[in-house]
């Protein structure tokens, strides 16, 4: 269960996965606080829990690190239901042989690589 809001656990919880994010995509605490509008000092204390952002600071945040703030506090987003279609594919890999799955699979991996690439 997740700690209370406002709790010194849930800050602290918060400032871990901002963290985790900034550093997963590469950024320092001066390029994301001048992406901002934030010192880097005030952006290392909400990443240590010592401060609280302003609601209007965290949205600004999680667009900053193309997230969310329900993210950023912990939530877990909710899956979308398959589509047909995706219910199709997975119908029809469950009837293929083993060595044949690993080819789809590998296809799907070049499909979805390529989509990447090019977006």
């Amino acid at each position: 269960m997740a700690p209370p809001l406002r709790s010194p656990e849930f800050m602290i919880e918060f400032g871990i996965r901002l963290r985790a994010r900034r550093n997963q995509l590469g950024l320092s605490l001066l390029t994301l606080g001048r992406r901002i509008g934030v010192s880097p000092q005030q952006l290392n204390k909400y990443e240590i829990g010592q401060n609280e952002p302003h609601v209007s600071t965290a949205a600004t945040l999680a667009r900053a690190l193309d997230t969310t703030v329900a993210e950023l506090c912990g939530e877990v987003p909710k899956r979308s239901p398959l589509t047909s279609a995706e219910t199709k594919v997975i119908a029809a890999v469950r009837h293929i042989r083993p060595r044949q799955k690993a080819v789809v699979l590998h296809l799907l991996d070049q499909l979805a690589n390529a989509v990447d690439s090019a977006s």
